[in-house]
């Protein structure tokens, strides 16, 4: 028994010497938060408690509300996906209303019959915008960049109605993320 006892101390010393030295070479919060800025990694919860509707960002010739309507779909069209994603929905909104098949403004393309259903999230706000996706929509409509290749339609990979998926695949096919399928 008092050699066990005498083990044990032996290794209690050791281990106190170890977890001195580490102590001695630990990284403060503030080295730990410049070594992770230069990693990104995504946190939806960090995400979720980031998200503020509230904070509109300024995008010449679209007004606030139109800026937060887009936000509101591309958000709960692509949920906590990649920036792609975001900016190819962000561009088949704007591609609508540039094009004359459709109406030529934000809130008439966006609430059109059977088109964009989730437009009830920005009446709700029951998924609300994150930062992330705002930036992603605010940078593509101030860019004019159309990663979309002119798309004007898109569907989920997942969607099993057979007559949907034909009407859609009979169209001009654009490119594919994510999921997404993407038409003109």
């Amino acid at each position: 028994m008092k050699k066990y006892l005498g083990l044990t101390f032996i290794l209690t010393l050791i281990a106190m010497f170890k977890l001195c030295t580490l102590d001695a070479n630990a990284m403060t919060s503030e080295e730990i938060g410049q070594k992770m800025s230069n990693f990104y990694f995504f946190d939806i919860d960090h995400e979720r408690e980031r998200a503020n509707p509230d904070t509109p960002i300024p995008v010449n010739g679209y007004t606030d509300r139109e800026v937060e309507m887009i936000c509101s779909i591309v958000m709960r069209e692509t949920g906590y996906g990649d920036t792609l994603s975001k900016q190819l929905v962000t561009n088949v909104i704007r591609n609508r209303v540039n094009s004359p098949r459709f109406p030529n403004d934000v809130e008439s393309v966006l609430t059109a019959k059977d088109q964009f259903p989730t437009i009830v999230n920005w009446y709700t706000n029951d998924w609300p915008v994150t930062p992330s996706t705002r930036t992603a929509v605010c940078y593509t409509l101030m860019s004019n960049q159309d990663v979309s290749n002119g798309a004007l339609y898109f569907y989920a990979t997942y969607l099993t109605d057979a007559k949907l998926i034909s009407w859609f695949e009979n169209l001009t096919f654009c490119c594919e993320h994510y999921g997404q399928r993407y038409f003109k």
